[in-house]
């Protein structure tokens, strides 16, 4: 049986008759269609807005909110057949030509700057992007494979993570530092709210003779990107993929990218197993006190929704995801959780889009106290911060 969520509420008593409570704002539901089409739907006033129609064209729409929720980005072929970002902000929607399709956005602090990755169009790997929002710069600036990002908190720089060897800066202007830290197995870095990066790095330089006899070894550590003084987190012995939320670390380690899910605080303090299973993608709440993961359904292909509060873990119906979902985000989840979330802004439930046998995908509602809400069609859904 499912625990109710419990809400601490304070009643205060006045002679006076008391205003009407504010109104909650619960952002908006982003939902891409099979086609390629963007829908919006408001949760307090259950309005729907149709974004961009259906293009057909086969291009990742890949949309992504900006921190605040004002400004809408995604990527679209115009009508003469030219790659474009479109960012809609206000209303009024703008469209940017760019040298090559983005896969995925990060806005940084401010939301004034797009970093972007997608393919290079010379074929040598993956492309970054820094996109100027309010003008029309849109300037490859570096390209590596694999290439990883993430904005530090000042918006001013990002952490990126090149092929196997690079942990770097990278400013404004595209002009990369690197960071003099060996990286271990991992994917996309993250940055601390005090200004450090999390990174897998690695712990023992082996020779060729000794590869054969001895495993390399890992720490999940915190990086000055100044002075490239690190601090332990936990020793690993494979690859690992985490998110931070606060003071608070979680991460799931294995070489095939699915395995135990663990939270620790950032000294390293406090260790926890959340989940002994194969967990395939997991994501802080907005307020950071629960964290969203899903396993693999034992007898099936279904992912199972699994929602850990800090004392214990509730379940939730299992689904079969969209193609979509599967095949353009979960591979890369722990790069797409650094700037788009499933979660509700309230923290109070989260969405997702799940594959019926026939038919279009549905995009479904789950309360963390309640009865799932089904949203209408979608092949992909995700709630504006």
């Amino acid at each position: 049986m499912r625990r109710p969520l419990l809400v601490a509420a304070l009643v205060v008593a006045t002679v006076a008759c008391s205003p009407p409570p504010a109104e909650v704002d619960r952002g908006y539901l982003v939902i891409t269609g099979a086609g390629g089409s963007l829908e919006t739907v408001d949760m307090t006033t259950e309005e729907r807005q149709v974004v961009s129609p259906a293009s057909g064209a086969p291009v990742p729409v890949q949309a992504t909110a900006s921190h605040d929720g004002t400004t809408l980005v995604w990527s679209d072929v115009d009508a003469e057949g030219r790659q474009v970002v479109r960012v809609r902000a206000e209303g009024a929607t703008n469209e940017l030509e760019v040298p090559t399709v983005p896969f995925y956005y990060a806005f940084n602090a401010d939301g004034s700057t797009l970093a972007a990755l997608g393919n290079d169009p010379a074929g040598q790997g993956v492309a970054l992007l820094l996109i100027d929002v309010d003008g029309d710069r849109a300037e490859l600036v570096e390209v590596g494979q694999p290439y990883f990002i993430d904005w530090g908190p000042d918006g001013e720089r990002l952490a990126v993570h090149v092929g196997n060897d690079v942990l770097g800066l990278v400013d404004g202007r595209g002009d990369r530092t690197n960071v003099e830290v060996s990286p271990g197995l991992f994917s996309a870095p993250a940055w601390t709210e005090d200004g450090r990066i999390v990174a897998v790095l690695a712990t023992d330089q082996l020779t060729a003779s000794l590869a054969a006899l001895q495993a390399p070894r890992f720490t999940l550590a915190l990086v000055d990107p100044d002075d490239a003084s690190t601090e332990t987190v936990a020793d690993l012995s494979e690859s690992a993929a985490f998110e931070i939320s606060g003071d608070r670390i979680a991460y799931i380690h294995a070489d095939s990218g699915l395995g135990p899910l663990a939270v620790v605080d950032i000294d390293g303090r406090n260790p926890v197993e959340v989940a002994a299973d194969e967990v395939v993608a997991f994501e802080w709440s907005p307020d950071g006190q629960s964290l969203l993961f899903y396993t693999l359904a034992s007898e099936s292909l279904e992912l199972v929704p699994h929602v850990w509060d800090g004392d214990a873990v509730v379940d939730f119906a299992g689904f079969m995801p969209t193609a979509m979902f599967v095949n353009q985000y979960l591979p890369f989840w722990a790069q797409y959780t650094r700037t788009i979330t499933q979660w509700s802004p309230e923290s109070t439930g989260f969405a997702y889009a799940a594959a019926p046998d026939d038919g279009p995908g549905q995009v479904r509602f789950q309360p963390l106290d309640g009865e799932i809400v089904d949203m209408g069609e979608g092949e992909m859904v995700i709630w504006s911060p």
